[in-house]
Parts: structure tokens; C-alpha cells; sequence
């Protein structure tokens, strides 16, 4: 029901991120109990909500940046189930205090299974004191 309420509500063109931050163990959707559970939940979410008559969905398959609960390339739904790949990055690492900005986010050449799909990009930050 959520697919046809986007939908009709005008949001048939809406991105999608499911499960974010997929790799690590905070949240209750984590991969890191069961990877083919989490990969079989993505491909069930994405197959029903592209079913829905006049959808335009694209879905964000979001991992955290660093050391993991779980590799995130074994919560890998594949490509045909995935739009674009996110990455929350923040400007620290917790195992790694020396870790330099370039290295942190020279993530791509390690998951040989989102090499050719788009990375989401932010819109520039804007301060909310100098917009």
C-alpha cells in the first residue's frame, strides 16, 4: 500500500532507501544476522513496489562507511534490484584514528558488485545561517 500511496499522492517519482546503513549492527533491519534475509527483504520490497501501476521508483541500496557489523557486499540484492548505491560517510572512523579523508572514501574499488551503478551525491550543504 505504501507504493500506491506514493503514488497517488504525487510521489510516483520518489528514491527510495531501504534499510540504510545496512552493514552495521545499530539498527533492527541490519544484514548482520542474516545477509540472505536482508537481500531476500530487499528483493520482495523492490519487486511488489515496482509492480504498482505508474510508479517511477529508484531505490538507494545505503551502506556505512567503514568497519561493518557485516561485509555489505553479502547483503548484495543485485544490480537489477538497485538504482543507485549510498554511503553515509562521516568525517571520522572509529578503528582508525590515522585514516585520511581520500582514504575513507576510497571505498568503490573494494565492492566489485556496485562498480558500474551511480553513487548518490549530496546536494552542497547549506548552512542554514548563510542561505
Amino acid at each position: 500500500s505504501l507504493a500506491r500511496d506514493l503514488v497517488s499522492h504525487g510521489y510516483a517519482n520518489a528514491s527510495l532507501r531501504l534499510g540504510w546503513e545496512l552493514n552495521g549492527g545499530w539498527y533492527r533491519w541490519s544484514a548482520a544476522g542474516d545477509p540472505t534475509a536482508f537481500v531476500a527483504y530487499w528483493r520482495q520490497v523492490v519487486t511488489t513496489m515496482r509492480a504498482v501501476p505508474g510508479q517511477h521508483f529508484t531505490f538507494d541500496w545505503n551502506i556505512s562507511l567503514g568497519t561493518g557489523a557485516v561485509q555489505a557486499e553479502k547483503a548484495w540484492p543485485g544490480a537489477a534490484y538497485v538504482d543507485y548505491v549510498g554511503v553515509d560517510a562521516y568525517d571520522w572512523k572509529w578503528a582508525d584514528s590515522t585514516a585520511t579523508p581520500a582514504s575513507r572514501l576510497n571505498w568503490r574499488h573494494r565492492m566489485s558488485c556496485v562498480a558500474t551503478l551511480p553513487t548518490v551525491k549530496p546536494p552542497p550543504w547549506k548552512n542554514s545561517s548563510t542561505a
